[in-house]
């Protein structure tokens, strides 16, 4: 007895070959998104540590809506001439972020860091009267069908 209203098993096993890569390429039918740091902060100051804010735009160029499942990010203080950066704060936000259909969001952080981890890029503010800094990571984002990981890096210098 022939089936009737449903697809024969030999047929679906024709359309997969078609059908997948034109799901998995749907992503490259849109755009990446962009992300960018707008600023960086000193929001509060405690006696043990402080918090920066870092203000993120996210633009989205597409015709759809696009989640941000995740956002992680790190702070870096510069330790001086002859030392390596160090990391003073990392992290990750896992609210959900929707970025509206060519919208953008603004988004901000809030990144906390003790003194006692900063140690010898403090001793280099008060020296030198300046400090660099770096704030960077990465915002995971799904589209429809696919998902992208869009960078996000800036360096600057805290001068009281």
């Amino acid at each position: 007895m022939p089936l009737q209203g449903r697809v024969r098993p030999r047929r679906v096993h024709r359309l997969v070959p078609i059908v997948l890569p034109v799901l998995a390429g749907c992503a490259a039918f849109g755009q990446r998104p962009e992300v960018r740091i707008a600023q960086v902060t000193i929001v509060s100051v405690g006696l043990t540590g402080a918090t920066a804010g870092v203000g993120l735009e996210v633009v989205n160029p597409n015709r759809f809506d696009l989640r941000a499942r995740e956002v992680r990010y790190a702070l870096d203080f510069h330790g001086g001439v002859d030392q390596d950066w160090h990391t003073v704060a990392t992290g990750a936000s896992s609210d959900e972020l929707r970025v509206g259909a060519r919208d953008t969001l603004r988004v901000e952080l809030p990144v906390t860091f003790r003194y006692e981890d900063v140690g010898a890029a403090l001793a280099r503010l008060l020296e030198q009267g300046r400090l660099e800094y770096r704030v960077y990571g990465d915002v995971r984002f799904a589209a429809p069908v696919g998902s992208w990981r869009v960078s996000f890096d800036r360096r600057g210098t805290v001068e009281p």
